[in-house]
């Protein structure tokens, strides 16, 4: 049974609004800070099954009626066949001009314990913990990241009773892809905003490397267009990000963008939608199901249709989640919380810097705030 695609609003931390702005900075961007991931993400390549999804291969071929009358495990067959097909993977992004990377996080933490530590179900079988995959776009015109359009998947062994004609499903992988896009904030460490037309009159704060892009009021007084580089008015601004506005206007950073949208993949869409879907019970629910039949092709056919209305039902609950709870939620607020207090973490590191650097040089306050 084919499992329809799920339609998800993105988390969105908007860079700028006016997206011309952004394209054309982020085509000067040279300079592009990688993810670090917090966590148990790290950065590798995708897993083999994913890669093989990725290529359009369909399930393993099926053992022949004799071989499954044996009892012997069976092959691995995806429980939604064909929806992972190239046609419809991550639509909308080219990955292969964006320059983008892939990173396949390790072992997720399963409502706080290892996949190893976690109860078994009632077949004997560990749960299995998700297989996830991130796609990322670190060179966009937008900082986005959601959920791959057929995610949840699912992939499972038929299994046949050595001892009788019973058949069931054995889960083997729980797969949960999602899409990253960064915009490059400009980063001109050492120009004043004014100085470098290729800014568009945003920059990244530097206070720790000389030359400096952060000044005191004397000096923005001799040259009005060193205005936004004022010490007191880049920290201001930094700090109204997540209560007033998303990122910017002038000042902001990559690095909180990056924490901002890994905010979304690890806590949103890894934990908090992967738990509103109750895995665990699911997985148990899908291998308690048992059919009598007299070989594979028939334990196929009744099995499937039972299992995958089963699993849609996680499906269903983890993309409501999302879309009810998470998206609704990622928004500038006061007291400001999720993505927002990720990337705002980020940006009072910049914050602390500038503000010591102000008060090494005897800075005075250009105007009350």
């Amino acid at each position: 049974m084919s499992s329809p695609a799920l339609t998800v609003q993105p988390a969105l931390e908007t860079g700028n609004a006016d997206d011309e702005q952004e394209k054309e900075a982020g085509a000067v961007a040279d300079k592009v800070m990688r993810m670090s991931a917090p966590g148990p993400v790290k950065k590798m390549s995708a897993g083999p099954a994913i890669n093989k999804m990725s290529e359009g291969t369909g399930p393993k071929k099926e053992m022949s009626v004799n071989e499954a009358d044996k009892g012997k495990q069976m092959s691995s067959y995806k429980g939604r066949p064909g929806s992972y097909s190239p046609s419809n993977k991550y639509t909308g992004l080219d990955e292969k001009k964006s320059g983008s990377d892939s990173i396949t996080p390790a072992t997720q933490l399963v409502s706080g314990t290892t996949a190893k530590e976690v109860p078994s179900t009632e077949s004997g079988n560990p749960v299995v913990a998700p297989t996830a995959t991130l796609d990322l776009n670190s060179k966009s015109y937008r900082n986005v990241t959601i959920p791959a359009a057929d995610t949840p998947g699912v992939e499972y062994d038929y299994v046949k009773d050595p001892n009788s004609d019973t058949w069931s499903i054995k889960v083997t992988k729980l797969i949960i892809d999602g899409k990253m896009e960064i915009y490059p904030w400009p980063d001109f460490p050492h120009c004043m905003n004014a100085d470098e037309p290729e800014s568009h009159g945003m920059n990244t704060p530097n206070a720790t490397s000389e030359p400096y892009n952060i000044i005191g009021p004397e000096e923005a007084a001799a040259n009005s267009s060193y205005a936004i580089n004022v010490w007191d008015y880049v920290v201001n601004q930094m700090q109204d990000y997540g209560t007033k506005y998303p990122a910017g206007p002038q000042w902001h950073s990559t690095k909180a963008s990056e924490a901002h949208e890994m905010h979304h993949w690890n806590q949103d869409i890894l934990t908090d939608s992967y738990n509103a879907g109750n895995w665990p019970d699911v997985q148990r629910e899908m291998e308690s199901v048992s059919v009598h039949a007299i070989n594979r092709m028939e334990a196929v056919g009744k099995l499937t249709p039972i299992v995958e209305m089963i699993f849609e039902d996680f499906r269903t609950r983890f993309a409501k989640y999302y879309m009810e709870v998470c998206v609704p939620n990622d928004t500038p607020k006061t007291p400001m919380d999720g993505g927002y207090a990720a990337g705002k973490a980020v940006l009072e590191v910049y914050i602390k810097e500038i503000k010591d650097l102000a008060a090494r040089k005897k800075w005075k306050k250009s105007r009350e705030y």
